[in-house]
């Protein structure tokens, strides 16, 4: 994720405000995230695909939300808008000194780096939190995508996590699932449906959406 001038993605959402050791620091609309251009839209391409909206890069940017927490005391890693429903979803790494159901003693933070044991949390787009769900083995966070169905959505995410650097777990397949709040996940869940397995495991997968056209 770091490219020849040294902006890495976790740079990029310090940048943003949207950082912080603890929770959000801020989600910005308007401006290059959310508001439409006046120019005319390009040409409908073939296949019944409506192109993209375009960004108004001059327009001001706004705050949707600043200093929300989020279901875990970790820094954010990425996030995924649920345009459809109005909801936002965001991964971090899970606290240490967290006990899930069958596991036989707290983990530490540092264990569960290492395993890619992750946080999902949904809020509103006032930054209230509507539910969470635990991810374990899955990951570093690296990027979510959010499919919305109905008046829920399913989450694409990287799975099957290995520690390359001996440090952190990554991800080297892809998996979907619903989101279901409360609930815990490993890679092995029936309910993970949809996952990609290739057969090549690449370490540092990564997902996201692209709604017009679904994933």
């Amino acid at each position: 994720m770091q490219d020849r001038q040294g902006m890495s993605r976790r740079r990029l959402i310090r940048t943003a405000g949207l950082g912080g050791a603890i929770g959000l620091g801020a989600i910005w609309a308007g401006g290059a995230a959310l508001a439409a251009s006046t120019a005319p839209a390009p040409a409908r391409p073939s296949g019944g695909i409506d192109p993209a909206t375009r960004f108004d890069l001059a327009a001001p940017g706004t705050a949707l939300f600043e200093g929300r927490p989020l279901h875990d005391a970790t820094v954010i890693q990425s996030l995924a808008f649920d345009n459809v429903n109005k909801h936002v979803y965001t991964v971090q790494l899970m606290a240490g000194g967290r006990q899930l159901p069958g596991e036989s003693a707290p983990v530490s933070g540092a264990t569960r780096g290492y395993r890619g044991d992750l946080c999902l949390t949904r809020l509103d787009l006032a930054g209230n939190e509507l539910g969470h769900m635990y991810l374990t083995g899955f990951g570093h966070g690296v990027q979510i995508g959010a499919e919305p169905v109905g008046s829920s959505a399913f989450l694409w995410t990287e799975v099957d996590a290995v520690a390359d650097d001996g440090t952190n777990g990554w991800g080297t397949q892809l998996a979907r699932f619903r989101f279901v709040d409360g609930a815990v996940r490993t890679p092995d869940s029936p309910r993970c449906v949809g996952s990609v397995r290739s057969p090549a495991r690449t370490v540092r997968r990564a997902a996201s959406t692209r709604p017009p056209v679904g994933w």
